[in-house]
């Protein structure tokens, strides 16, 4: 009899001690999360603008009778700057997403649709350059 009721303490042990080890690491979870909470992804305040296209888009306006198309397009690129954007040229770009990349209709109110115009962002085709250089081996 003297060994059943040790192993029988063995076990209640044993079990008391996964217990205590579960609320401990459940508790010590909830802390965690409560001091150091899930920080959410926001986009960096970037703007990437096509000078080109935003150039054509202005004289394109101002030939139609919108003397103020220049102004606005200061206004918009001065807006960007006071909401804390850092605002690049994307012609001094390599490659950006176009989450970044502001287009004319974006700045200007009543801008024209300036998508197949000529730019001075394109973005890099690597895939075809790949096989261009694979192509001349």
């Amino acid at each position: 009899m003297p060994t059943s009721s040790h192993s029988c303490a063995g076990t209640g042990a044993l079990v008391t001690t996964g217990i205590v080890s579960a609320v401990a690491a459940f508790s010590a979870s909830l802390l965690y999360f409560h001091y150091f909470p899930q920080v959410e992804k926001t986009p960096a305040p970037i703007a990437v603008v096509d000078m080109v296209k935003l150039g054509l888009a202005v004289t394109q306006m101002s030939t139609n009778g919108d003397s103020s198309a220049f102004m606005n397009t200061g206004r918009a690129i001065a807006m960007l700057k006071d909401y804390g954007y850092i605002v690049l040229d994307s012609r001094m770009v390599i490659a950006a997403p176009d989450a970044y990349v502001k287009t004319p209709q974006q700045l200007i109110p009543g801008a024209p649709d300036m998508t197949d115009a000529p730019g001075g962002y394109v973005p890099p085709d690597i895939v075809g350059a790949g096989n261009a250089l694979r192509d001349k081996k």
